[in-house]
């Protein structure tokens, strides 16, 4: 699926999921925010992604330069965090494993449940905030169903690395009702509370 879908879907469900018994509020909307930035992230792999484009502003296949590139302003990132933020060293170990799981092969490591535990545990050992922990998750967990309802699938599994799929959204015009209708569930589920 594209970009777009899991950024919205990422978002919305992680609204949708975090006001199950209670009206949105304010956090509710940043959490939004991490779910939303959390269903991107797997798709660090590619080059021509959202989330990617972020990073790097590359709009061509992956060379050796930019992924030196990727890899030098993640993990100067981390440095940052780890020394003037967070004072401790999960926000580099963060931008380490990001670095090195977007040199992966696509809907491989980053697309697996290995990668979203791994992706959760830094980001609360760095936060210590369950919430935002949680916010990430579901986006991730999001983007990962959605890529399985796919042809391609991916490798829920990994490093075991047969892909599973469940091909359900096979065209463009499938992605677009599948939006529209996961969007307007969301919606109408997190207005009813």
């Amino acid at each position: 699926m594209n970009g777009r879908t899991h950024a919205i879907t990422g978002g919305l469900i992680t609204g949708a999921l975090l006001t199950a018994n209670t009206a949105p509020t304010t956090d509710t909307f940043v959490l939004m925010v991490v779910g939303t930035l959390g269903a991107l992230l797997p798709d660090i792999d590619r080059t021509n992604t959202d989330i990617t484009q972020m990073i790097t502003r590359s709009e061509s296949k992956s060379s050796f330069m930019q992924n030196i590139f990727k890899i030098s302003i993640l993990n100067i990132a981390g440095i940052l965090l780890s020394l003037y933020v967070f004072k401790n060293a999960y926000p580099l170990i963060l931008g380490i494993y990001l670095s090195l799981a977007s040199l992966t092969s696509h809907r491989t490591l980053t697309h697996s449940l290995l990668s979203l535990g791994i992706v959760m545990g830094l980001v609360f050992l760095i936060t210590a905030n369950q919430p935002v922990t949680i916010a990430l998750g579901i986006g991730y967990g999001v983007h990962l169903l959605e890529d399985m309802l796919t042809k391609a699938g991916i490798a829920v599994l990994y490093p075991i690395g047969k892909k599973i799929k469940l091909p359900i959204v096979t065209t463009p015009f499938a992605e677009s009702m599948f939006l529209m209708g996961a969007s307007l569930i969301c919606i109408v589920k997190m207005v009813v509370n």
